[in-house]
């Protein structure tokens, strides 16, 4: 199994682990702290020394951190080189002014810095697997972003869908009271418009009647006139 990988610690979070344990456990423990940064060299997990066979960088420990004491191989030989040197190169290490003894070395490694690339160092860990680390972390980070962005534009989406129904529904509410007020007024003008028909209908009937009669009696009249 490789030692750095993603695994799935609850439902919708992804979390690192190291040789099958969450990153994020080891981090409430304590043991993880990949967003704090180091003043100094001697406590960044960056800090490294070349293998003189390999020139691999390798991890060193805290007789070499806090006292510049070189490591050696079995029967007392150098294996390692002498000079610090940092993993991302933030600071060129090697090429600052060293004596060719501890306490110069020691300077270099106390030395307080402003490094936006430091990162605790984590005891059993390579400045190979701090990066490792730092990308992953860097790697979930962007994802959890992700994440909050799409969940912030799902509830934006669902805000106005909403918002739309709403609307819809209130200019449906508003059209029909619309369309109702319409039908009411056109009910009401018909209702007028009968009444003054009717009563027109009426006082034309009265005056037909009425001329009718003022005929029938004007030649009733002629009729039987006495003329003789």
């Amino acid at each position: 199994m490789a030692a750095f990988g993603l695994i799935l610690v609850a439902e919708n979070h992804v979390d690192l682990y190291w040789h099958g344990m969450p990153l994020g456990l080891l981090r409430q423990a304590g043991r993880i702290s990949l967003m704090d940064k180091p003043r100094c060299c001697k406590d960044c997990g960056l800090l490294g020394i070349r293998s003189r066979a390999t020139r691999e960088l390798v991890e060193v420990d805290e007789s070499f951190r806090e006292h510049a004491v070189i490591p050696t191989g079995n029967g007392g030989q150098l294996v390692y080189e002498g000079r610090p040197v940092c993993a991302v190169w933030a600071y060129d290490l090697p090429s600052e002014p060293l004596a060719p003894n501890e306490a110069s070395v020691r300077a270099v490694l106390h030395k307080t810095r402003e490094c936006a690339e430091s990162v605790v160092w984590q005891r059993g860990f390579t400045p190979k697997e701090h990066i490792e680390m730092i990308q992953q972390a860097k790697l979930l980070e962007w994802q959890r972003e992700r994440e909050d962005a799409d969940r912030k534009w799902r509830e934006e989406q669902s805000a106005r869908q909403r918002e739309w129904r709403n609307e819809d529904l209130e200019n449906g509410r508003r059209w029909r009271d619309e369309d109702q007020k319409t039908l009411r007024d056109c009910h009401a003008n018909e209702i007028r418009e009968l009444r003054a028909n009717t009563r027109s209908n009426w006082i034309a009937a009265v005056i037909g009647c009425g001329a009718g009669l003022a005929a029938a009696g004007f030649g009733y009249l002629l009729a039987n006139w006495p003329w003789e």
